[in-house]
């Protein structure tokens, strides 16, 4: 029994454990989805599903957005103007790191028919939780983590049927792919572009009335999905017209086919800053993957990430560190990226899953030339594609784990490193963060836990509702108040306060806001109205989640079957 749950609970599995902890953790407490890309467009489906507005007026697939929106709904009673972005960034940390999981299951089982030993994959896991381009995936509230989700269960399922010829891995794959291609289009063109090179490149086994079967059942139900996306959206899901229409770019001023394989080598080293590398597909992907060249995360300065941070000075043209560990990280991962692409056949497909998303992009701003913004190529973020990086990444540490000599665990080390360098974990003093943690662990789901596990002083209690929204601290308005507290501009009042009656009043200061709250009166925001259901997408979710239960029953009985003794 003890052998038993030892060789699925050890050291390893726990090494995970804390890893995913302490992932978790600093990004609830350090940085605010808020801050991610497109927030604010997003931020429209909240007006949806808490009947605000009629429709989205987007184009994406609800049922990520309405997932977040669930989880905020679980906290509407402890909703303030000051707490509001911080309840509902700690939701979308929630639903994100979820999805995170069913992902690495997923994958689990890809690496494990990919004969990779679990032991290395679950250190693999460990690290892969700490990589820049997983935590900007994990901050985002952006629907390409749904797709982490699902993307692996569905490689896993055309892996195992092109070696068995099990017919059932890919039915049992129809709801789960439903879901994956109706997230977002860039998503439906890239998985699509995925699935379209594996049936060609296997085309005879896929060329037979099982397959067309399972290709018009896909589509039938996929229908109902696309419509009911439709009715709440008020557009279908490939109608994607960005913010304010099209940009009309003069012409002269059109993406030019040398942004392809143009590299600054100069600038690169001494100016990788955002903009400078515009006209550089190259200089984007080798800047933003272990970098932050948009500037939207560890280089955000209304994160914890910028603060304080331990500085290594530079030399001669090597002055801008930071930036360039993570070029230089971004460099090394591509040289072997592409050494694994040209030696090891069975796995090329995976660690080319990224050229996929890179030729879709590609081939969309030389299609829709008037769309892309050359400035400023905000198209190329590595968050587009951090889905299926992650994949890949996952496959080349489970590679480097195979080398039989002592450099792996130095590099794997210095990796993760590296990596908290990059993301500002190495502080030349801690009081500011300490100071902020004091005040934002306050409204953390796991305030209790934090407080246990990592001593944090505060005079306040966790989730005070009355105090956070009567007299609320004013960092949770602004993390910058911390060094600069003399321009505070924020003010709380007044606010509008309703009872369970319906009655409501306007308050403008605190003592009325006490008065009032003590009678039964709370903030009357969105998120207290009743939430809309997206009926076929929730029917949808749970056919797809005991269809992968029935996937990993059937993996799980092929193996036995084939080898009782097998680690799996």
């Amino acid at each position: 029994m003890l052998d038993k749950i030892y060789n699925h609970f050890n050291y390893r599995t726990i090494l995970f454990l804390i890893s995913l902890f302490f992932v978790f953790t600093s990004i609830n407490l350090f940085y605010l989805s808020s801050e991610a890309p497109d927030y604010i467009f997003y931020k429209d489906y909240f007006d949806y599903f808490f009947r605000e507005t009629p429709s989205t007026g987007r184009e994406n697939g609800l049922l990520y957005f309405f997932l977040v929106s669930c989880a905020v709904k679980l906290q509407e009673f402890n909703i303030t103007p000051a707490t509001e972005l911080h309840y509902i960034s700690n939701s979308v940390n929630v639903v994100n790191f979820s999805l995170y999981v069913i992902g690495l299951i997923g994958l689990f089982r890809l690496l494990i028919a990919k004969n990779f030993h679990k032991n290395n994959i679950i250190v693999a896991f460990s690290i892969l939780n700490f990589m820049p381009f997983t935590i900007k995936l994990l901050s985002t509230m952006k629907p390409e983590i749904l797709a982490f989700a699902i993307l692996p269960w569905t490689l896993f399922c055309i892996e195992m049927f092109l070696k068995s010829k099990n017919f059932n891995y890919i039915f049992w794959s129809i709801f789960p792919n439903i879901l994956l291609l109706s997230t977002k289009n860039s998503i439906i063109a890239t998985v699509g572009a995925i699935y379209l090179f594996t049936v060609l490149n296997n085309f005879k086994t896929f060329y037979n009335k099982k397959f067309l079967k399972f290709v018009l059942i896909f589509f039938i139900f996929y229908s109902f999905l696309l419509y009911e996306d439709y009715q709440s959206n008020g557009y279908l899901i490939l109608n994607h017209i960005p913010e304010g229409g099209a940009l009309l770019i003069p012409t002269e001023n059109q993406v030019k086919l040398s942004f392809i394989y143009n590299v600054n080598f100069a600038d690169i080293i001494q100016k990788p800053y955002r903009h400078n590398h515009a006209n550089s597909f190259i200089g984007i992907a080798l800047l933003d993957l272990f970098g932050d060249y948009f500037q939207w995360y560890s280089n955000n300065t209304r994160s914890l990430y910028m603060f304080d941070n331990y500085t290594v000075k530079g030399f001669w043209y090597f002055g801008n560190v930071k930036e360039l560990v993570g070029l230089f990280l971004g460099i090394l991962s591509y040289i072997f990226i592409f050494k694994y692409i040209s030696k090891n056949k069975d796995l090329r497909f995976y660690f080319a899953l990224p050229f996929f998303s890179f030729l879709v992009f590609l081939l969309n701003i030389f299609v829709n030339r008037d769309y892309f913004e050359t400035s400023r190529a905000s198209l190329f973020k590595s968050h587009y594609y951090s889905y299926l990086f992650v994949i890949t990444f996952a496959f080349l540490l489970v590679c480097i784990l195979k080398w039989r000599n002592i450099l792996k665990f130095i590099f794997l080390i210095l990796l993760v490193l590296s990596s908290f360098y990059l993301y500002g974990f190495f502080k030349t003093s801690y009081t500011n963060t300490l100071d902020y943690l004091s005040v934002k662990n306050n409204v953390s789901q796991f305030c209790n836990t934090n407080k246990l596990i990592f001593n944090f002083q505060s005079s306040d209690e966790c989730d005070n509702y009355t105090q956070n929204l009567c007299s609320p601290n004013i960092l949770l308005f602004d993390l910058r108040y911390l060094f600069n507290d003399s321009e505070i501009v924020h003010s709380n009042y007044p606010l509008e306060l309703i009872n369970n009656e319906g009655y409501i009043v306007e308050v403008n200061d605190t003592k009325n806001c006490f008065d009032y709250v003590e009678n039964g009166f709370k903030y009357k925001s969105i998120y207290i109205n009743q939430i809309k259901i997206p009926w076929v997408n929730i029917m949808y979710l749970l056919i797809s989640i005991y269809s992968l239960y029935k996937v990993n029953k059937l993996f799980i009985n092929e193996i036995n079957t084939k080898s009782p003794n097998i680690e799996y």
